[in-house]
């Protein structure tokens, strides 16, 4: 049996485009966060995948993606998700796959800051963030100053970097500074090689999305104040 996918109405076998859908289904459910790193993989290949383990096992585990560096979504899953998945980051929205069928697996909402949202990812990040704060105060606690102040991963509290790594909310980046890197080109270029300067540094980066939420959620100062509050404009879906 056929039918025609969403968007293009390009002829599918049905029944194929339903399992591969109903795996996208799960990630959706189960794991929201790692779903949008799939997405953005899949819409942007050179897009580097959120490195905490929890996302790459999910990915990986359910066949998104290969296990090799590069993490390479395959072409299928790359036509099924441009057919049925609109919008980015947290207003991302999955569809029924097919033209006949298309119905929204998930309402969206007026956040504080004004931006509008998915529902599913908001309260997905809220469950994470809520989950620090009652479970790992200290670290929550420079989370949120990581956020507000920009520290360096080197100024965190003894520890709370292993937990927001292990949580998924913050990855360790490797760089080289731009100074170290335009040095390496013009050494190249010149025939000599400025290995001192191409020392590798170390960051803290949060994922977006819990950035996003933090600023708008988090409250409090110092010491126990800290705290989370809805990240919804009420007033509006009160209406």
């Amino acid at each position: 049996m056929s039918s025609k996918l969403r968007k293009t109405e390009k002829p599918v076998k049905r029944r194929a485009v339903e399992t591969l859908w109903q795996n996208l289904l799960q990630l959706w459910n189960e794991a929201p966060l790692s779903f949008i790193e799939l997405v953005r993989k899949s819409r942007k290949r050179k897009h580097q995948i959120f490195s905490d383990q929890n996302t790459l096992h999910s990915l990986v585990a359910l066949g998104f993606v290969d296990e090799d560096r590069r993490h390479c979504v395959h072409d299928s899953y790359r036509e099924l998700i441009d057919a049925c998945v609109e919008g980015k980051g947290l207003h991302m929205i999955l569809h029924r796959p097919f033209a006949d069928d298309d119905k929204p697996m998930a309402e969206t909402v007026i956040l504080r800051n004004q931006i509008t949202a998915t529902t599913h990812l908001v309260d997905a990040v809220m469950n994470l963030l809520q989950h620090l704060l009652e479970e790992h105060y200290v670290a929550f606690a420079e989370l949120v100053r990581h956020i507000r102040d920009n520290k360096s991963a080197g100024k965190l509290f003894p520890g709370a970097l292993e937990v927001l790594l292990r949580s998924g909310a913050a990855e360790i980046v490797e760089y080289t500074t731009p100074v170290a890197a335009l040095a390496w080109r013009f050494g190249v270029i010149l025939g000599s090689h400025p290995i001192m300067l191409l020392q590798q540094h170390q960051k803290i980066v949060i994922r977006d999305s819990v950035a996003t939420i933090l600023k708008i959620a988090a409250t409090g100062h110092k010491g126990l104040d800290f705290n989370l509050q809805s990240p919804y404009q009420v007033e509006k879906l009160s209406e």
